[in-house]
């Protein structure tokens, strides 16, 4: 069948790059996100946008050196527990805790920085249910002074690896404020 003849001045190249920027947008939207819109939610140095199913139920902690947070996730299944650790000395995910399974360790880039997500199990303390982990470190967030640079770790825990979708893409939505 032959083609009918184009109309002078256009082209379907717009619509076919359309089309395939809208495919590989949609490719990067994590699942758990692109069902129901994200609100985001201040937490100091960062931001992140997180489900509105999320109810989070405590907020705490400042360190010495750093900003320290810990807050639970309320929701269907499994509870989720995240903490945060802002500051010079945050946790590198370089130790894991004795009997860590690692299932997946991959290097990224959030909000212009690089960053590691690294996922993995542990076992429950005195034979209870295994414990799924999704950690985020970021090394240099600023540069910092003489101490060296500012760094974040992020950290969720749940007895339900679906809870970690959630977390991840929390996580990934990760924006950085200025340097005070």
């Amino acid at each position: 069948m032959a083609r009918p003849p184009r109309k002078p001045g256009l082209s379907a190249r717009p619509a076919r790059r359309a089309l395939a920027l809208g495919l590989l947008l949609a490719a990067f939207v994590p699942s758990s996100m692109a069902a129901e819109a994200c609100q985001p939610r201040d937490f100091g140095a960062f931001s992140l946008c997180i489900p509105p199913a999320w109810r989070i139920e405590a907020t705490a902690g400042t360190a010495v050196d750093s900003a320290a947070g810990r807050w639970s996730v309320s929701g269907p299944g499994a509870a989720l527990l995240v903490e945060h650790d802002y500051g010079l000395y945050s946790d590198p995910l370089q130790q894991l805790p004795d009997g860590a399974r690692v299932l997946d360790d991959t290097p990224l880039q959030l909000d212009g920085r690089a960053a590691r997500l690294l996922r993995y199990t542990v076992p429950g303390r005195d034979g209870g249910p295994l414990m799924h982990q999704l950690g985020l470190h970021v090394p240099v967030v600023h540069p910092g002074g003489r101490m060296g640079p500012m760094r974040l770790t992020l950290l969720a825990r749940s007895t339900d690896p679906k809870r970690l979708a959630e977390a991840d893409a929390a996580f990934r939505s990760l924006r950085f404020k200025p340097p005070r």
